[in-house]
Protein backbone atom coordinates (compact mmCIF):
# COMPACT_ATOMS: atom_id res chain seq x y z
CA UNK A 1 0.00 0.00 0.00
CA UNK A 2 2.76 2.31 0.40
CA UNK A 3 4.04 1.89 -2.87
CA UNK A 4 0.58 2.48 -4.15
CA UNK A 5 0.67 5.81 -1.78
CA UNK A 6 3.36 7.04 -3.81
CA UNK A 7 2.27 6.14 -6.99
CA UNK A 8 -0.87 8.52 -5.99
CA UNK A 9 1.47 11.24 -4.82
CA UNK A 10 3.59 11.20 -7.44
CA UNK A 11 0.58 11.14 -10.16
CA UNK A 12 -1.28 13.97 -8.06
CA UNK A 13 1.72 16.06 -8.35
CA UNK A 14 2.47 15.47 -12.03
CA UNK A 15 -1.32 16.11 -12.86
CA UNK A 16 -1.86 19.96 -10.55
CA UNK A 17 1.50 20.82 -11.91
CA UNK A 18 0.85 20.25 -15.60
CA UNK A 19 -2.83 20.27 -16.07
CA UNK A 20 -4.57 22.07 -13.17
CA UNK A 21 -2.32 25.15 -12.56
CA UNK A 22 -3.27 26.68 -15.99
CA UNK A 23 -7.00 26.24 -14.98
CA UNK A 24 -6.11 27.99 -11.60
CA UNK A 25 -4.28 31.09 -13.18
CA UNK A 26 -7.36 32.02 -14.49
CA UNK A 27 -9.51 32.41 -10.81
CA UNK A 28 -6.19 34.73 -9.55
CA UNK A 29 -7.78 37.85 -10.98
CA UNK A 30 -10.91 37.11 -9.08
CA UNK A 31 -9.79 35.75 -6.05
CA UNK A 32 -7.87 39.48 -5.96
CA UNK A 33 -11.15 40.83 -6.42
CA UNK A 34 -12.78 38.92 -3.65
CA UNK A 35 -9.64 39.46 -1.66
CA UNK A 36 -10.05 43.00 -1.52
CA UNK A 37 -13.84 42.95 -0.68
CA UNK A 38 -12.44 40.86 2.40
CA UNK A 39 -10.32 43.41 3.51
CA UNK A 40 -12.73 45.83 2.60
CA UNK A 41 -15.41 44.34 5.41
CA UNK A 42 -12.59 44.22 8.46
CA UNK A 43 -13.16 47.93 8.31
CA UNK A 44 -17.12 47.94 8.61
CA UNK A 45 -17.09 46.78 12.64
CA UNK A 46 -14.44 49.87 13.19
CA UNK A 47 -16.60 52.44 10.85
CA UNK A 48 -19.36 51.69 12.84
CA UNK A 49 -17.60 51.56 16.53
CA UNK A 50 -16.15 55.13 15.55
CA UNK A 51 -19.83 56.51 14.10
CA UNK A 52 -21.33 55.52 16.83
CA UNK A 53 -18.65 56.40 19.32
CA UNK A 54 -18.94 60.10 17.96
CA UNK A 55 -22.94 59.93 17.73
CA UNK A 56 -22.71 58.75 21.82
CA UNK A 57 -20.46 61.61 23.56
CA UNK A 58 -21.67 64.08 21.34
CA UNK A 59 -25.05 63.18 22.64
CA UNK A 60 -23.42 62.58 26.05
CA UNK A 61 -22.04 66.06 26.03
CA UNK A 62 -25.51 67.00 26.02
CA UNK A 63 -27.14 64.79 28.23
CA UNK A 64 -24.42 63.78 30.70
CA UNK A 65 -24.75 60.19 30.12
CA UNK A 66 -22.99 57.71 28.38
CA UNK A 67 -24.42 54.71 27.23
CA UNK A 68 -21.71 51.93 26.18
CA UNK A 69 -24.28 49.21 24.77
CA UNK A 70 -25.27 51.69 22.11
CA UNK A 71 -21.62 51.89 20.98
CA UNK A 72 -20.39 48.14 20.76
CA UNK A 73 -23.65 46.14 19.94
CA UNK A 74 -23.70 47.99 16.64
CA UNK A 75 -20.16 46.94 16.33
CA UNK A 76 -20.27 43.78 17.17
CA UNK A 77 -23.52 43.11 14.91
CA UNK A 78 -21.93 44.67 11.89
CA UNK A 79 -18.57 42.63 12.67
CA UNK A 80 -20.41 39.33 13.31
CA UNK A 81 -22.30 40.34 9.58
CA UNK A 82 -19.41 40.91 8.18
CA UNK A 83 -17.64 38.07 8.94
CA UNK A 84 -20.60 35.97 7.71
CA UNK A 85 -20.42 37.91 4.27
CA UNK A 86 -16.58 36.90 4.29
CA UNK A 87 -17.34 33.09 5.24
CA UNK A 88 -20.13 33.03 2.26
CA UNK A 89 -17.79 34.84 -0.29
CA UNK A 90 -14.73 32.74 0.33
CA UNK A 91 -16.92 29.49 0.61
CA UNK A 92 -18.11 30.51 -2.93
CA UNK A 93 -14.95 30.86 -4.50
CA UNK A 94 -13.20 27.82 -2.95
CA UNK A 95 -15.97 25.68 -4.06
CA UNK A 96 -16.32 27.11 -7.91
CA UNK A 97 -12.05 26.77 -8.09
CA UNK A 98 -12.92 22.91 -6.78
CA UNK A 99 -15.72 22.36 -9.49
CA UNK A 100 -12.71 22.70 -11.98
CA UNK A 101 -9.95 20.72 -10.78
CA UNK A 102 -11.53 18.43 -8.13
CA UNK A 103 -12.39 15.99 -10.75
CA UNK A 104 -8.97 15.87 -12.62
CA UNK A 105 -7.15 15.36 -8.95
CA UNK A 106 -9.51 12.83 -8.08
CA UNK A 107 -8.09 10.81 -11.23
CA UNK A 108 -4.96 10.41 -9.24
CA UNK A 109 -6.39 7.98 -6.64
CA UNK A 110 -7.82 5.81 -9.80
CA UNK A 111 -11.67 5.11 -8.80
CA UNK A 112 -12.53 7.87 -6.89
CA UNK A 113 -15.15 10.71 -7.52
CA UNK A 114 -15.61 13.87 -5.45
CA UNK A 115 -19.01 16.01 -4.94
CA UNK A 116 -20.64 18.34 -2.75
CA UNK A 117 -23.73 19.13 -0.95
CA UNK A 118 -25.07 15.89 -1.39
CA UNK A 119 -24.56 12.38 0.82
CA UNK A 120 -28.08 10.11 1.08
CA UNK A 121 -26.03 8.12 3.08
CA UNK A 122 -25.88 10.63 5.83
CA UNK A 123 -28.28 7.89 8.11
CA UNK A 124 -25.76 5.30 8.42
CA UNK A 125 -24.13 6.93 11.35
CA UNK A 126 -27.94 7.19 13.11
CA UNK A 127 -28.41 3.69 11.65
CA UNK A 128 -25.28 2.34 13.55
CA UNK A 129 -25.98 4.25 16.66
CA UNK A 130 -23.24 6.05 16.40
CA UNK A 131 -25.03 9.57 16.79
CA UNK A 132 -28.31 9.13 19.04
CA UNK A 133 -30.44 12.00 17.23
CA UNK A 134 -30.41 14.81 14.98
CA UNK A 135 -32.53 17.29 12.71
CA UNK A 136 -30.34 18.27 9.93
CA UNK A 137 -26.76 16.87 8.16
CA UNK A 138 -24.78 20.12 6.24
CA UNK A 139 -22.83 18.35 3.91
CA UNK A 140 -19.52 19.54 2.42
CA UNK A 141 -17.17 17.55 0.49
CA UNK A 142 -17.87 13.94 -0.25
CA UNK A 143 -15.50 11.27 -1.99
CA UNK A 144 -16.92 8.08 -3.44
CA UNK A 145 -15.00 4.56 -5.22
CA UNK A 146 -13.34 2.29 -4.53
CA UNK A 147 -9.15 1.56 -4.03
CA UNK A 148 -7.54 -1.98 -4.20
CA UNK A 149 -11.46 -2.98 -5.17
CA UNK A 150 -12.43 -1.73 -1.15
CA UNK A 151 -15.67 0.42 -1.73
CA UNK A 152 -15.63 3.34 0.28
CA UNK A 153 -16.81 6.78 1.14
CA UNK A 154 -15.40 9.81 2.66
CA UNK A 155 -17.91 12.73 3.67
CA UNK A 156 -17.38 16.00 5.22
CA UNK A 157 -20.29 16.03 7.25
CA UNK A 158 -22.02 17.96 10.08
CA UNK A 159 -25.20 17.01 12.01
CA UNK A 160 -26.87 19.14 13.82
CA UNK A 161 -29.88 19.66 16.21
CA UNK A 162 -33.41 22.26 16.04
CA UNK A 163 -33.25 23.80 19.48
CA UNK A 164 -36.91 25.66 20.04
CA UNK A 165 -36.61 28.39 22.73
CA UNK A 166 -39.68 30.34 24.23
CA UNK A 167 -39.12 33.87 25.15
CA UNK A 168 -40.80 36.25 28.11
CA UNK A 169 -43.17 37.25 24.97
CA UNK A 170 -44.10 33.75 24.22
CA UNK A 171 -42.22 33.98 20.99
CA UNK A 172 -40.91 30.89 19.56
CA UNK A 173 -37.66 31.79 18.51
CA UNK A 174 -35.10 28.09 17.04
CA UNK A 175 -31.16 27.78 17.52
CA UNK A 176 -29.21 25.19 15.78
CA UNK A 177 -26.65 23.02 18.36
CA UNK A 178 -24.06 20.62 16.64
CA UNK A 179 -24.43 16.94 17.78
CA UNK A 180 -21.12 16.11 15.70
CA UNK A 181 -19.18 17.41 13.21
CA UNK A 182 -15.59 15.76 11.23
CA UNK A 183 -15.06 12.88 8.54
CA UNK A 184 -17.38 9.53 7.95
CA UNK A 185 -15.26 7.45 6.38
CA UNK A 186 -17.21 4.00 5.30
CA UNK A 187 -15.15 1.16 4.07
CA UNK A 188 -17.42 -2.03 2.87
CA UNK A 189 -15.82 -5.10 4.41
CA UNK A 190 -13.98 -8.31 2.67
CA UNK A 191 -15.07 -9.95 5.96
CA UNK A 192 -17.72 -12.33 7.18
CA UNK A 193 -19.18 -11.42 10.20
CA UNK A 194 -23.40 -11.17 11.78
CA UNK A 195 -23.33 -9.04 15.07
CA UNK A 196 -23.28 -5.05 15.39
CA UNK A 197 -20.64 -3.77 17.36
CA UNK A 198 -19.50 -0.60 18.21
CA UNK A 199 -16.96 1.49 19.99
CA UNK A 200 -17.41 4.75 21.31
CA UNK A 201 -15.33 7.23 23.81
CA UNK A 202 -15.26 6.22 27.41
CA UNK A 203 -18.66 7.50 29.01
CA UNK A 204 -19.69 7.20 32.84
CA UNK A 205 -22.88 6.16 31.12
CA UNK A 206 -23.34 2.79 29.79
CA UNK A 207 -25.94 1.81 27.53
CA UNK A 208 -27.26 5.20 27.01
CA UNK A 209 -29.85 5.33 24.16
CA UNK A 210 -28.69 1.63 22.79
CA UNK A 211 -31.59 -0.46 21.39
CA UNK A 212 -30.23 -3.97 21.64
CA UNK A 213 -26.34 -3.81 22.11
CA UNK A 214 -25.16 -4.31 25.66
CA UNK A 215 -21.82 -2.89 27.01
CA UNK A 216 -18.69 -5.72 27.37
CA UNK A 217 -15.40 -5.43 29.09
CA UNK A 218 -12.65 -6.14 26.81
CA UNK A 219 -8.97 -7.23 28.82
CA UNK A 220 -6.94 -4.16 27.25
CA UNK A 221 -7.06 -2.16 30.71
CA UNK A 222 -5.94 1.03 28.96
CA UNK A 223 -8.13 0.47 25.86
CA UNK A 224 -10.89 0.59 28.44
CA UNK A 225 -9.67 3.73 29.84
CA UNK A 226 -10.29 5.36 26.57
CA UNK A 227 -13.21 3.84 24.70
CA UNK A 228 -16.69 1.38 25.68
CA UNK A 229 -17.59 -1.24 23.46
CA UNK A 230 -21.54 -2.05 22.68
CA UNK A 231 -22.16 -5.32 20.70
CA UNK A 232 -25.05 -7.78 20.38
CA UNK A 233 -22.58 -10.59 19.91
CA UNK A 234 -20.11 -10.72 22.27
CA UNK A 235 -17.78 -13.44 21.16
CA UNK A 236 -17.59 -11.67 17.51
CA UNK A 237 -17.02 -8.67 18.96
CA UNK A 238 -13.70 -10.47 20.77
CA UNK A 239 -12.30 -11.57 17.39
CA UNK A 240 -12.68 -8.32 15.87
CA UNK A 241 -11.78 -5.97 18.50
CA UNK A 242 -7.99 -7.41 18.94
CA UNK A 243 -4.95 -5.55 20.49
CA UNK A 244 -3.71 -4.79 16.99
CA UNK A 245 -7.08 -3.09 16.35
CA UNK A 246 -7.38 -1.25 19.36
CA UNK A 247 -3.59 0.24 19.25
CA UNK A 248 -5.05 1.15 15.74
CA UNK A 249 -7.72 2.68 16.37
CA UNK A 250 -6.02 5.06 19.21
CA UNK A 251 -3.43 6.04 16.79
CA UNK A 252 -5.46 7.45 14.10
CA UNK A 253 -7.13 9.36 16.47
CA UNK A 254 -3.89 11.07 17.35
CA UNK A 255 -2.90 10.69 13.45
CA UNK A 256 -5.85 13.17 12.67
CA UNK A 257 -5.64 15.21 16.05
CA UNK A 258 -9.00 14.31 16.39
CA UNK A 259 -11.46 15.47 19.25
CA UNK A 260 -12.70 11.84 19.73
CA UNK A 261 -13.49 8.72 17.03
CA UNK A 262 -15.79 6.32 17.16
CA UNK A 263 -15.99 2.75 15.04
CA UNK A 264 -18.95 0.25 14.01
CA UNK A 265 -18.88 -2.94 12.54
CA UNK A 266 -22.77 -2.95 10.78
CA UNK A 267 -23.96 -4.82 8.42
CA UNK A 268 -20.82 -5.41 5.74
CA UNK A 269 -19.66 -2.37 6.47
CA UNK A 270 -16.59 -0.84 8.54
CA UNK A 271 -17.84 2.66 9.65
CA UNK A 272 -15.51 5.58 11.27
CA UNK A 273 -16.76 8.85 12.54
CA UNK A 274 -13.60 10.60 12.93
CA UNK A 275 -14.77 14.17 14.77
CA UNK A 276 -12.65 17.20 14.48
CA UNK A 277 -13.77 21.09 14.17
CA UNK A 278 -10.96 21.50 11.26
CA UNK A 279 -12.01 22.59 7.90
CA UNK A 280 -10.81 19.46 5.81
CA UNK A 281 -9.85 19.07 2.16
CA UNK A 282 -9.77 23.15 1.82
CA UNK A 283 -8.01 25.14 -0.46
CA UNK A 284 -8.49 28.11 -2.68
CA UNK A 285 -7.88 30.78 -0.03
CA UNK A 286 -8.47 34.17 -0.13
CA UNK A 287 -5.07 34.76 0.87
CA UNK A 288 -2.98 33.15 -1.07
CA UNK A 289 -2.35 32.83 -4.54
CA UNK A 290 -4.66 30.33 -6.08
CA UNK A 291 -2.34 28.00 -7.47
CA UNK A 292 0.06 27.68 -4.54
CA UNK A 293 1.07 24.51 -4.33
CA UNK A 294 0.84 23.37 -0.14
CA UNK A 295 -3.10 24.33 0.25
CA UNK A 296 -3.25 21.26 -2.77
CA UNK A 297 -0.88 19.07 -1.14
CA UNK A 298 -2.19 19.46 2.19
CA UNK A 299 -5.87 18.74 0.84
CA UNK A 300 -3.64 15.47 -0.94
CA UNK A 301 -2.35 14.03 2.41
CA UNK A 302 -5.58 14.66 4.05
CA UNK A 303 -7.38 12.15 1.45
CA UNK A 304 -4.31 9.91 0.87
CA UNK A 305 -4.20 9.32 4.49
CA UNK A 306 -7.92 8.41 5.15
CA UNK A 307 -7.45 5.82 2.10
CA UNK A 308 -4.13 4.32 3.95
CA UNK A 309 -6.36 3.05 6.59
CA UNK A 310 -7.47 0.47 3.90
CA UNK A 311 -3.92 -1.43 4.49
CA UNK A 312 -4.01 0.03 8.07
CA UNK A 313 -7.37 -2.02 8.82
CA UNK A 314 -6.14 -4.86 5.97
CA UNK A 315 -9.99 -4.31 4.85
CA UNK A 316 -8.40 -5.88 1.17
CA UNK A 317 -7.17 -9.28 2.97
CA UNK A 318 -9.85 -11.78 4.23
CA UNK A 319 -8.42 -12.30 7.71
CA UNK A 320 -9.15 -11.09 10.95
CA UNK A 321 -8.41 -7.55 11.81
Amino acid sequence: MEEQNNNYRNEFYKKFRTVCVPILEGFENERKIYFNISIGLCFIPVLVLLAMGYIEFSTTIASGTLDLQKIFVPAIISGAAAFGIYMIISKYFENKVKAKVMPVLCECFGNLQWKQGEYPSHRILKDAELINNYDKCRVDDVFTGSVKDVPLEIAELKYVRIVRHTDSDGRTRTSEDTVWKGVLVQFKMNKNFSGHTIVKPDALIKNLGFSRLKHTTLEDVVFEKKFDVFTDDEVEARYLLTTTFMERLTNIKTAFNAQNISCAFYQDKLILAIGTDRDLFSVASLFKPVNDEKQFFTMFEEINSLLYLIEHFKLDRKIGL
